[in-house]
């Protein structure tokens, strides 16, 4: 049990990000209304969330895109929640963004901000690496942040595991795929369910809803017990931690 000695609640969020961030607004706004209703402390969005992980730099509105996140920090501060969101965020080097992670405080103010490390074929077109790392208190709880291809890189987890991390929000963009369910799908259960039992760690796994998604938005324990929203449709997970007394897991502690 965390030392405020109640349960922190996390929402985890699924919906077809698309490239009209107003549209992407629109359902952030509802989840984050439903999870104040199931009294969620925390929501978690997908990756590029806001303003669409398909977008081109040259194509985003930043107006359009700064409104929308004040309206999210607005909802953030009225039902007292923190929100996890993803979003492109502003680079020096024409043409290329950082794939973003923002954490919004329930006071609706900025708190963490950890952008993509790893970058996977074509997203070097388009993005820009950045080896950091963000770890934040919520609620007592001792929380990390990666995002997508990162999962792929086992080093990124120890990191967070020497440095006490409890939970962790991994944000995906893995969807709108033209091929079918192939081994893809089956890898990702798999990663996701490794990296929390051998992290020994909870992860929150936020993905789009656009057919085809490789994975539906998840939340695992560290005894690798999953639960998964219904694949392709928009919805919250409603998860806690700790959750309730865990199975057997790896006694691989230093």
């Amino acid at each position: 049990m965390n030392r405020y000695n109640q349960t922190l609640k996390i929402a985890t969020s699924q919906f077809q990000v698309s490239e009209d961030i107003a549209s992407n607004t629109k359902y952030i706004k509802k989840h984050i209304a439903q999870a104040s209703r199931l009294h969620a402390d925390v929501i978690h969005f997908p990756e590029m969330s806001l303003s669409g992980y398909n977008t081109t730099i040259e194509d985003i509105d930043w107006g359009l895109l700064n409104r929308s996140l004040d309206e999210v920090r607005l909802l953030a501060k009225k039902y007292n929640m923190y929100v996890v969101l993803g979003l492109h965020h502003i680079s020096d080097q024409p043409g290329k963004a950082f794939d973003t992670t923002l954490l919004l405080s329930n006071k609706g103010q900025t708190v963490g901000k950890y952008s993509k490390q790893k970058l996977y074929g074509s997203e070097k077109n388009r993005f820009i690496p950045e080896k950091n790392f963000l770890t934040y208190k919520i609620k007592g709880v001792k929380c990390g942040f990666l995002i997508s291809y990162d999962s792929c890189f086992p080093e990124l987890f120890l990191v967070y595991k020497k440095q006490g991390i409890k939970l962790l929000f991994l944000s995906y963009y893995n969807a709108n795929s033209a091929k079918p369910r192939n081994s893809m799908d089956a890898l990702m259960k798999a990663q996701f369910i490794t990296r929390a039992t051998d992290s020994q760690m909870y992860i929150s796994g936020s993905n789009s809803s656009s057919k085809y998604s490789r994975m539906p938005s998840s939340f695992v324990r560290p005894d690798g017990r999953l639960t998964t929203l219904k694949r392709h449709t928009p919805g919250i997970l409603l998860s806690d931690y700790p959750g309730s007394k865990l199975g057997w897991i790896y006694d691989n502690g230093e």
